[in-house]
């Protein structure tokens, strides 16, 4: 079976109107192929090689004498050019132990070719951590990270028009004066999730729009660089550049966190406390030196 490439996810409606997330792999080298379907309860898969795939051929189809190659490129083709936004509809069925996906291609001629993948649910959490949750909790970190850098960054430029304000001037038209973003208050006003979701008719069209997949596909790059075994905590996403300002803040804000030093009027009594303690741990090394050298004697 073909290596794993960093694959993105589309939507893909069904015959009976049912939105799914597709992923595939296909290897015309080897003849091989990986699918993936999320219904939005489980993960479906087909993982099948070369030697498969040419029964499969023989089988489904045993009147039909092509080279093997050739019948492999046509479904990868037709499979691949499925998208939401052409109203191309999958010939999808699923019940609670398999899912099958019909396909039906003409071949030079007009010979048809009928194709069938039957893709069985993947149990494995850790298949579901590694192609679903792991990403979208990379892809959350990363969003927050960015809208605070936003922030900050609309925080600055408030702060610049201010600035003109306090010198007199004003915008030529009245329609492009703003206010200031106050963060925790634009947060507050931003609709609930229940607004959200009602907003937006499937979750899953928005996943598989190209931005999405785009950061999707940056996330898992981040996570092949850095390594599978760090586990959820770490964001594993490629760090975003700070300006010189921001890092200076943050590294002003850091100082916080150590613990304080003494004041210049304690500072001479903690000098004395610190030479009292490096002299008794000195006395405690030279008595157990006196000690093992009078053992020595004695011996």
């Amino acid at each position: 079976m073909a290596a794993e490439g960093l694959r993105t996810w589309r939507a893909v409606q069904s015959t009976s109107s049912k939105t799914i997330m597709v992923k595939s792999n296909f290897n015309e080298e080897k003849c091989s192929y990986q699918v993936d379907i999320y219904d939005g309860s489980k993960l479906w898969r087909e993982a099948i090689s070369r030697d498969e795939f040419c029964m499969k051929c023989k089988e489904l189809n045993p009147k039909v004498e092509a080279d093997y190659s050739y019948l492999f490129n046509q479904i990868k083709c037709s499979f691949e050019n499925l998208d939401i936004s052409d109203n191309n509809k999958l010939d999808l069925v699923i019940d609670d132990v398999q899912c099958k996906i019909y396909f039906r291609i003409k071949l030079k001629g007009g010979i048809p070719f009928f194709w069938t993948f039957d893709l069985s649910e993947d149990p494995s959490s850790l298949t579901i951590s590694k192609e679903m949750i792991l990403p979208l909790l990379s892809m959350i970190g990363e969003l927050m990270q960015q809208r605070k850098d936003l922030f900050n960054i609309i925080s600055r430029k408030d702060n610049e028009i201010q600035d003109y304000r306090d010198q007199g001037v004003v915008a030529s038209r009245k329609s492009l004066e703003t206010t200031r973003i106050e963060s925790s208050k634009y947060l507050e006003d931003r609709p609930s999730a229940k607004d959200y979701l009602e907003l937006v008719d499937d979750p899953l069209v928005v996943f598989s729009e190209e931005s999405c997949q785009k950061l999707y596909r940056h996330v898992l790059e981040g996570r092949r660089r850095m390594g599978e075994s760090r586990g959820p905590t770490s964001l594993l996403t490629k760090p975003i550049e700070r300006n010189p300002e921001e890092l200076k803040t943050q590294a002003i804000d850091a100082t916080f966190l150590e613990p304080p030093l003494p004041s210049e009027d304690n500072q001479g009594d903690e000098m004395k406390r610190r030479r009292l303690i490096a002299s008794k741990l000195a006395g405690k090394a030279g008595d157990t030196k006196a000690k093992k050298k009078r053992k020595n004697v004695n011996l």
